[in-house]
């Protein structure tokens, strides 16, 4: 029974007991001992009570209130950044040479008008996470902000085989901005999904407060390093593209895969001596925003989680364990003990292999997915001819 590391925990478990005893409960030092152990029942009982709620509340509930406002938090200045991509250059170009067809002016204005009220619903959101405005205020803004930004992208992406045609000769092709806007759009729609979904189980279902009070300083944190992160990717496009004389679409897609460490330089090398010279500084700056952001999640979803599921096990277990045993107290105390410990090895060891099955899956489900992405949307050009075939 003396197992090495249990004597403080079990100090101090006892010491908490004893002192609630003393202050709430103080008829039991008159009894001695046994006010003392009546104590500590009760004592356990009352968190039992309070974590029974936490451990048995539907997975559901945890996304609805905690993941997605963090979602939305974090992907909403990345679908501004994309909207941005889409009003920067034409949605159509020519095929043989890449050259943009001008968009008509109508097209320009709905595209900065989905633009201004993104940025709106983000300002709004942050307002409301940092307690400025009041849920009840700012989560509608959000949701219906959100929403016309998709509508009026949605609009116009469905008109570009119609009103946006052109003649058969030249032949022509959508452009980056074009895709970026179908991007855009989804982003938005499914965000402010999320957010009506987290809005309709505070006040339909009642699930949790309305609020943002759930999310935790660690959470609020990885919002920020996200969007620090878009920040910084976007910013240093633009500086690139300045220095370069690159398109800013062209800049934001060599910035991205060299920030993620893909590649330096593949596509379009820095030639100038300003550009080279900045390369490794803001790499070096890159890749540790994204270091901290991946250490975040991996402390934040992956441990916590973990260690959610570990006592919500045990707490299961152990009620099964309960409901078979008929026996009295004196005569399975000790069992109890050494069931509990069996139940506790058993909840640490069916996490792990769900974390496993779920890590294979995920990396499964994006290997398999893009690579049918990309065998869709890249077009196989024939290769130029070599110098011996001429």
């Amino acid at each position: 029974m003396n197992d090495p590391g249990l004597e403080q925990p079990i100090k101090s478990s006892y010491e908490t007991a004893a002192h609630t005893a003393n202050t709430k409960l103080p008829n039991a030092a008159k009894h001695g001992d046994k006010g003392i152990l009546a104590a500590f029942r009760q004592e356990l009982e009352q968190d039992e009570e309070e974590e029974e709620v936490g451990y048995f509340q539907p997975k559901w509930w945890w996304f609805t209130s905690t993941a997605f406002p963090l979602v939305a938090g974090t992907f909403g200045p990345l679908a501004n950044v994309f909207s941005i991509c889409a009003l920067l250059r034409p949605w159509r170009q020519y095929t043989a040479d890449g050259s943009a067809i001008s968009d008509p002016g109508w097209l320009n204005a709905i595209t900065a008008l989905s633009l201004a009220l993104s940025l709106i619903a983000n300002v709004v959101l942050l307002a409301n996470f940092g307690h400025v405005m009041r849920y009840s205020v700012a989560q509608p803004l959000t949701i219906g902000f959100w929403y016309l930004a998709s509508i009026l992208l949605i609009v116009p992406l469905g008109m570009t085989k119609t009103t946006l045609g052109l003649p058969d000769t030249p032949a022509y092709e959508m452009s980056q901005a074009y895709y970026y806007a179908i991007i855009s759009a989804c982003i938005y729609t499914i965000l402010a999904t999320m957010l009506a979904l987290n809005a309709m189980g505070a006040y339909i279902f009642h699930a949790y407060p309305a609020s943002f009070s759930p999310l935790t300083v660690p959470q609020r944190t990885l919002m920020l390093q996200t969007i620090f992160y878009v920040l910084y990717l976007s910013a240093g496009a633009g500086v690139f593209a300045r220095i370069e004389g690159w398109e800013y679409l062209d800049s934001i897609y060599w910035a991205d895969y060299t920030l993620l460490t893909i590649g330096l330089g593949s596509d379009f090398p820095p030639k100038t001596h300003a550009g080279r010279a900045l390369l490794i500084p803001f790499a070096v700056g890159g890749i540790t925003l994204l270091g901290l952001v991946i250490g975040s999640i991996r402390g934040l979803v992956l441990e916590r989680g973990q260690v959610k599921d570990v006592r919500r096990t045990v707490a299961k277990e152990r009620e099964k364990w309960i409901a078979r045993m008929d026996e009295p107290d004196a005569a399975w105390r000790k069992e109890e003990w050494e069931a509990m410990r069996r139940i506790q090895r058993r909840a640490e060891t069916i996490p792990k292999y769900y974390a496993l099955g779920n890590s294979m899956f995920a990396f499964l489900l994006v290997w398999f997915l893009g690579a049918l992405v990309f065998f869709f949307t890249e077009v196989r050009r024939p290769s130029p001819p070599s110098d011996a075939s001429r």
